[in-house]
């Protein structure tokens, strides 16, 4: 069943077991190779295991298929900041926040992006916005 393979790599990328999580993204793959859902799930495990060139593949993919997915945007903006492609890692930011601006999860990338293209006031309000949507949101008190 490829929807509980699915479903088994989301828990498995919450529990940080990216190799696990990858294999069930594939076996779903292989088992419904039409869907393109599962490519989400397999970004965030590639992600996981700083695979981002890889990870930016399967979220366009995602995108691709869905383009109103603002999750697969933001994750897209996670692996660019890592690879330090700031100005369209703001772009996906951009993108997810006009999909879904009710979520304030997306400001702490933005706010990487931000100060990865040395925009730090603007990038200490985003940090700030994260922070006021989860105080205990350490990883926008670190950046």
């Amino acid at each position: 069943n490829a929807q509980a393979h699915h479903h088994k790599s989301e828990a498995l990328n919450k529990l940080k077991q990216f190799k696990e999580a990858l294999k069930c993204c594939d076996k779903a793959i292989d088992l419904d190779p039409n869907s393109k859902s599962w490519f989400d799930s397999k970004g965030v495990a590639l992600k996981g295991l700083k695979r981002f060139t890889e990870a930016i593949e399967c979220f366009d993919e995602a995108i691709r298929d869905n383009p109103p997915n603002a999750q697969a945007h933001h994750h897209k903006s996670e692996a660019l900041n890592k690879l330090k492609q700031f100005k369209e890692a703001l772009k996906c930011c951009d993108k997810a926040i006009d999909l879904d601006p009710n979520s304030k999860s997306w400001f702490d990338s933005k706010g990487v992006a931000l100060k990865g293209l040395k925009r730090f006031t603007e990038a200490i309000e985003c940090f700030d916005e994260a922070i006021r949507d989860n105080p205990p949101n350490a990883q926008a008190h670190h950046h």
